[in-house]
């Protein structure tokens, strides 16, 4: 079970406690000047403890620079979604993706 867009909209604090979580995903709106804005930064690094202290798994979504990559690993972020990685893609564009890496293993 993933909480997703952490820290913004109706997510809060309370709902870690009461529901059973695995992973706790920090939204994009974070992500996108984690780069350059330090507010940014504590939130990103302020969630990523509480997520290890919680013993869950964290995941950032929207991530889509090295930069980006490169703060969130630095960080130790557990997991990552987004462009970095591909665009949005239907089931039929991910099986034959799937089978051209396979391939390619």
């Amino acid at each position: 079970v993933s909480l997703d867009d952490f820290g913004s909209g109706f997510s809060s604090l309370n709902q870690i406690k009461h529901i059973p979580l695995d992973i706790l995903k920090i939204d994009k709106a974070f992500i996108d000047d984690i780069v350059i804005n330090p507010k940014d930064q504590a939130i990103v690094t302020t969630v990523l403890a509480l997520g290890k202290s919680l013993g869950l798994t964290v995941l950032a979504e929207g991530v889509e620079t090295e930069e980006q990559l490169a703060y969130l690993k630095e960080n130790g972020c557990d997991q990552i979604q987004g462009f970095i990685i591909a665009p949005p893609l239907s089931f039929d564009a991910f099986k034959e993706k799937l089978k051209k890496e396979l391939i390619h293993m």
